[in-house]
């Protein structure tokens, strides 16, 4: 079972099982709005702005920039500066899921809740 701090994953399953999203494969974020799973962390938990994200298949490409993210604000907020969270072998996980499997939002939410325990 994978491990990840409880509040970062429950932002994101809450963010994935709203149908305030349009699912997309191979980017964070279109440039037309849709996102894949990860994109969807990225925006709603790390507060990075689409702007950073269009076109772009990979979190790193995002994450390491200090203009994209505020490091300090999200390590204050969950212990960590979010490059652990790139890092992750969960997010290959998911990534598949989204981009390679074709999951809906929710089905991956669902994966998430029952692969994923929250500490």
């Amino acid at each position: 079972m994978y491990k990840m701090n409880k509040e970062f994953l429950h932002k994101w399953i809450c963010a994935l099982q709203s149908t305030e999203y349009e699912q997309t494969r191979y980017n964070l974020c279109s440039d037309w709005g849709s996102y894949c799973a990860i994109g969807i962390a990225c925006k709603e938990v790390m507060g990075v702005k689409d702007i950073h994200m269009y076109n772009k298949g990979e979190i790193c490409d995002v994450a390491r920039s200090k203009n994209y993210m505020n490091q300090e604000l999200f390590k204050t907020k969950f212990g960590s500066d979010g490059l652990d969270f790139i890092h992750d072998e969960l997010m290959g996980c998911v990534a598949e899921l989204n981009d390679k499997d074709g999951l809906s939002f929710y089905d991956i939410s669902v994966w998430l809740e029952t692969n994923v325990e929250g500490i």
